[in-house]
């Protein structure tokens, strides 16, 4: 396991850890209450906890010689887990500056779109009609059914 696939599982047990932390400490609220303002967060948080346990433990377990199938790839670019989540943290925090600013739609679909493009490396096409189909369910279904209004 290289140093920059220990730091993700780090990375992110040390988040969940500070959300969950943070959660507690809201007041008047009580963490097991599904009514309550921490509840959410530390759903969130716990969540965020068991998939980095699940990811060091993945990372932790050696392969099954799957370079030796695969061949030499000296050509390949190297994977960078580590910057990907750096990026991606980045990207949340962008998202959340630039929500005052862009419409929360076409931020949603900007956002989305990136990310699964950093994240995942999927086809360019795919990735925005994903992005265009989930910003707009997820619109419609707080704007329409939930009532929320947006910054605009």
């Amino acid at each position: 396991m290289t140093a920059s696939s220990r730091g993700v599982p780090f990375l992110l047990t040390a988040i969940s850890l500070t959300i969950l932390g943070l959660s507690f400490n809201i007041e008047d609220n009580q963490v097991l209450d599904p009514s309550s303002a921490s509840f959410f967060p530390a759903l969130i948080a716990i969540l965020l906890l068991i998939c980095s346990l699940l990811i060091w433990r993945r990372k932790a377990i050696p392969a099954s010689d799957e370079k030796e199938d695969q061949g030499s790839d000296e050509g390949s670019e190297p994977s960078l887990p580590l910057v990907r989540l750096v990026s991606f943290i980045g990207g949340i925090l962008l998202f959340a500056v630039l929500m005052q600013v862009i419409h929360f739609l076409l931020l949603s679909i900007l956002y989305l779109f990136t990310s699964m493009t950093i994240l995942n490396r999927s086809r360019w096409l795919t990735n925005l009609l994903v992005a265009v189909i989930t910003a707009g369910v997820i619109y419609v279904l707080f704007v329409y059914i939930f009532k929320i209004v947006f910054p605009s």
